[in-house]
């Protein structure tokens, strides 16, 4: 029997200065690999397809002052509209990871009464990520 998989080891990196970094204060992470079974119907018969979006992630971050190294890359990435490798990665021996250009979207800032202003994060991978588990 494996060991399970937390969330909490699984973590977002980015590319600043042609090394990938891990992204500070992270919170939640979803990946979506965009394919769904699908099916079309006509009179007589059924027939089953894929439909493939492509891979997105999102997650939030905290937001710190002076702005973090890698949440400045994050705006930059957002700002330019341009493909920067980012990555989903682990330390753990046998974890899976995505990795990959692709684009960063900055999404809905919130600054709740208690607590730290947060930042929503989306990645999306321009091709499939390449698949890798850590050796």
């Amino acid at each position: 029997m494996g060991t399970p998989l937390l969330g909490e080891n699984l973590l977002a990196q980015i590319e600043i200065s042609s090394a990938l970094t891990t992204i500070a204060c992270q919170g939640d992470l979803t990946l979506q690999t965009g394919r769904t079974l699908e099916i079309s119907r006509t009179k007589n018969c059924n027939h089953p397809f894929y439909r493939n979006a492509g891979y997105t992630a999102s997650f939030t971050i905290e937001l710190e002052v002076p702005m973090h190294a890698t949440h400045t890359a994050l705006r930059n990435a957002d700002q330019a509209q341009a493909p920067v490798n980012i990555a989903l990665v682990s330390a753990i021996t046998g974890a899976p990871t995505w990795t990959g250009p692709g684009y960063v979207v900055l999404q809905q800032l919130t600054f709740p009464t208690e607590g730290p202003a947060t930042w929503e994060v989306g990645f999306a991978w321009v091709d499939d990520p390449t698949y890798a588990l850590v050796a």
